[in-house]
């Protein structure tokens, strides 16, 4: 019997990192219900798949274009899960309920540093390429 050995390459160092989407969604039903997530398809075919998770609509406030996406969004994943006093929701590890005194702009702007830092890693590693840059589109018109 043998066994086949996965290579372990490290992503940072890819010559073509993985173009995605980290994205930030709001039931329109329930305001405080958010979603984070990543996408490298079309974020409105992620939507649709998604409408069936909640009452009503979901509409699409913040999202984030560049490679390396991935990380970005398990690195924001992560301290939404930290925070404290902070309610996951049922429907999974992505979902999240705001808190009383958090707004929408409050994630975004963790979003976009999480999408900086990610960038000047990925700089500093050698593995951002030349011409990449991040884009940005903000349906709320608070920061952008």
């Amino acid at each position: 019997m043998t066994y086949r050995r996965r290579s372990r390459t490290v992503p940072w160092f890819r010559a073509h990192p993985v173009w995605g989407t980290v994205y930030l969604m709001q039931s329109l039903e329930t305001p405080r219900l958010i979603k984070i997530g990543y996408t490298q398809r079309r974020t409105k075919d992620r939507r649709a798949e998604l409408i069936g998770s909640v009452q009503g609509d979901l509409k699409i406030m913040f999202k984030i274009s560049m490679p390396n996406a991935y990380a970005t969004e398990q690195l924001i994943l992560r301290g939404m899960r930290q925070r404290l006093f902070g309610f996951g929701d049922r429907r999974g590890t992505e979902w999240f309920w705001l808190r009383r005194w958090e707004t929408l702009d409050h994630v975004a702007i963790r979003i976009e540093r999480a999408a900086n830092r990610i960038k000047l890693t990925s700089q500093i590693k050698g593995s951002w390429p030349r011409e990449a840059t991040v884009r940005v589109f903000d349906q709320r018109g608070a920061l952008t």
